[in-house]
């Protein structure tokens, strides 16, 4: 006992007794600069609520937003769906038992082939109220897709 109480006196008198080692000193200053940096987050977090915004990444998520595609859970579209028809060519046409019909108010006005018509087009701005003007029901041609109306109107007028 007497040997232990020298080493604790001595190490006392010298400041090393209960003194952090080398790797518990540099897992505080660790610590510490973790804090400090979260500290600092929640300031700028608590400065963005009140009315600061981080206009490059408010630009950012709107470019996403552009960016992305209005069927991403879907299969890509197939590339004749853009291909425009030349003035010589049927304004229609069936393809998988589908009837479709070129419809210039999609893809930014460039068209599309779509199941409507221009007439029952929702983005036709000759429809005044912005909604299809007749719906079409498809009977017996089955394919496990939709509803089987086209035009989105569900049922028929």
């Amino acid at each position: 006992m007497p040997r232990a109480r020298t080493a604790y006196q001595v190490e006392k008198d010298k400041g090393t007794w209960g003194a952090l080692s080398e790797e518990q000193q540099i897992l505080q200053a660790v610590q510490a600069e973790v804090k400090s940096l979260k500290d600092a987050n929640l300031r700028l977090k608590n400065n963005k609520k009140d009315g600061e915004k981080d206009k490059s990444k408010s630009k950012k998520k709107q470019k996403q937003k552009k960016e992305k595609k209005v069927n991403t859970d879907r299969d890509p579209e197939p590339k004749w769906k853009l291909s425009t028809p030349k003035q010589s060519e049927p304004k229609q046409k069936v393809v998988e038992g589908k009837k479709y019909y070129w419809c210039p108010h999609h893809n930014d006005g460039k068209g599309k082939w779509m199941l409507h018509t221009i007439s029952e087009c929702r983005s036709n701005p000759n429809n005044s109220d912005g909604k299809s003007t007749q719906h079409t029901v498809n009977v017996g041609h089955s394919t496990g897709h939709g509803s089987g109306t086209s035009g989105g109107g569900g049922g028929s007028k």
